[in-house]
């Protein structure tokens, strides 16, 4: 989109870029792109002629660099969430449905990339009615998934809400045990996986360098440091 930078230099403004992927080969992977030179070029022009480029992880900054743009000019800036729109002064009950459950959850638009068919087939494998499958969202894949839920005699172990409200996200998060991060592009910087480490929640995910950028043994364990002085100060209800 050159529009910004011909905006800022017709007015004579500094121009501040977020990049939250590399666009063009994003939609080239998933969404399919009709001028392919044309689309990478002005992807390439916006960064290079914008006077500070913010990526939103270092995996990110690396593509911003190969496309010719100085570091000095880059500065990483990860996503992030209120961690106060998580935080409750009593605690939120378990829903009847999941009362009994082991639940692993997962929240966001799910599509078939996001592999959510295995992780069903991997619980059905266990034999174990009290583990569940909470689908925290909508997507194109959501009918599939309750459709091989039924093939798997699996209905009560498979839970999808669609479409919730913001506001509504510390309660759903509260009926997980596990909260699950599924496969993800190698750029992203997921605001799920902050939400579900300020619940303080176990997080199963993949190991690629943008989800270690947010989470490493270190910032693990400074978590759990953090969960436990809430524990033995008598607050561990807010987390």
């Amino acid at each position: 989109m050159p529009a910004g930078i011909w905006a800022k230099t017709l007015f004579r403004l500094p121009l501040v870029l977020e990049v939250n992927s590399p666009l063009y080969d994003e939609r080239k992977k998933y969404g399919g792109i009709a001028l392919e030179k044309f689309a990478k070029w002005t992807e390439y022009y916006a960064w290079r002629n914008a006077d500070h480029v913010l990526p939103v992880t270092e995996v990110l900054a690396h593509y911003i660099e190969q496309a010719g743009v100085p570091r000095e000019r880059i500065t990483v800036v990860p996503n992030g969430i209120d961690p106060t729109r998580f935080g409750t002064h009593s605690p939120i009950l378990r829903d009847a449905k999941f009362a009994n459950k082991r639940v692993i959850g997962s929240v966001g638009f799910c599509r078939e990339w996001h592999h959510l068919d295995q992780v069903l087939d991997l619980i059905a494998q266990q034999h174990n009615p009290d583990l569940m499958l909470l689908s925290i969202g909508n997507g194109p894949v959501i009918d599939a998934l309750k459709q091989q839920a039924q093939k798997l005699n699996m209905e009560d172990n498979f839970h999808s809400t669609g479409l919730v409200e913001r506001d509504e996200m510390p309660y759903w998060l509260a009926q997980f045990d596990i909260a699950l991060q599924p496969a993800v592009s190698p750029w992203a910087s997921p605001l799920k996986v902050l939400e579900y480490m300020v619940s303080g929640k176990a997080i199963i995910a993949p190991n690629p360098s943008n989800i270690r950028e947010l989470l490493t043994n270190q910032r693990v364990n400074r978590v759990r440091s953090f969960l436990l002085t809430s524990i033995t100060s008598g607050r561990a209800n807010t987390y």
